[in-house]
């Protein structure tokens, strides 16, 4: 069974849809830290390092690369999680 829309849920099994919904959170949670460097503590610390060593990366240099990667992939995980069967 696919991922779908909760129009669908009503025959979806609760397995099924235990499984969209984790998958769903697992894209969603994602999002932040593509965007914005304190969106994950990962980013915080390589800023941290960068700046150290002498490397300045500007939040609007990162939200723009970040937006440039996020796209694509948010589109192409969002298709695989549609036709993914459950």
């Amino acid at each position: 069974m696919r991922c779908r829309s909760p129009r669908t849920v009503s025959v979806m099994t609760r397995a099924a849809l235990v499984s969209c919904t984790l998958l769903a959170a697992l894209v969603g949670g994602d999002i932040g830290p593509r965007l914005l460097p304190i969106g994950s503590l990962a980013g915080l610390l390589w800023m941290s390092l960068l700046r150290r060593d002498g490397v300045e990366i500007r939040i609007g240099t990162f939200v723009r690369l970040g937006t440039l990667v996020l796209l694509p992939t948010l589109a192409l995980s969002l298709v695989m999680l549609w036709l993914s069967p459950a």
